[in-house]
């Protein structure tokens, strides 16, 4: 998600209120979210078409200023988001690239819809 808005935080107290405006907004757009992860080893490549359950992002709702990191030089903060006691994913407000982005997402948390494999292309 692109996000001129963390530029103009003051500080990590700034965040949450900005995130729960502008990320849950953003989200409403959506009707769904998958992901296609690809990993695999010198012979097969698999794949997995998952979807990312809108109310996991939306657990950025609950975040608050202790949760978040002090900014950086480039003005960016992160928080990592829990569900149920465990880590979902951290959530990262970059300042340098004026984007929101999402890292270490557990993917037991998304629904798997399909999956393959292929060989590797000789």
């Amino acid at each position: 998600m692109e996000a001129r808005w963390i530029r103009d935080l003051d500080s990590h107290a700034d965040a949450p209120e900005q995130v729960r405006q502008r990320v849950l907004s953003h989200l409403e757009e959506y009707e769904r979210i998958f992901i296609l992860r690809s990993y695999g080893d010198d012979q097969r490549v698999h794949y997995d078409l998952r979807e990312i359950p809108k109310d996991v992002l939306a657990m950025v709702a609950h975040l608050a200023s202790d949760d978040f990191g002090t900014l950086t030089n480039a003005g960016g903060t992160g928080a990592n988001v829990t569900m149920n006691g465990r880590k979902a994913f951290r959530l990262v407000l970059d300042g340098s690239v004026e984007k929101v982005t999402i890292s270490g997402l557990d993917v037991e948390l998304c629904p798997l819809h399909a999956w393959w494999e292929l060989g590797r292309p000789g």
